[in-house]
């Protein structure tokens, strides 16, 4: 199977088409498209990082976000404890 390019075009803008083909898998990916699906999570997941960073950089000194410290405080724990490297899809 030739790569559908989601990676490139996620990052393209092309993200709810990219999804909308991930999710038409049904959680099964192909072994062979299995790396390309896995990054497309990953640029998900640091697009999801800058965005909380640009939050928590204008958040005022008064506090006025300041629940946006629980989400960096959980961004952190979920970054430090998957270590292995390893897709979380299903291969065939």
């Amino acid at each position: 199977m030739s790569s559908p390019e989601w990676v490139s075009r996620y990052r393209d803008g092309q993200r709810e088409q990219v999804w909308h083909e991930l999710r038409q898998l049904g959680g099964v990916v192909d072994a062979g498209l299995a790396r390309e699906a896995q990054l497309v999570c990953d640029e998900m997941a640091l697009r999801a990082r800058r965005n909380i960073e640009v939050i928590v950089d204008r958040q005022p000194v008064d506090g006025h976000y300041s629940n946006c410290a629980v989400f960096v405080s959980f961004w952190a724990q979920v970054t430090q404890s998957n270590h292995s490297g390893q897709p979380s899809w299903s291969t065939r």
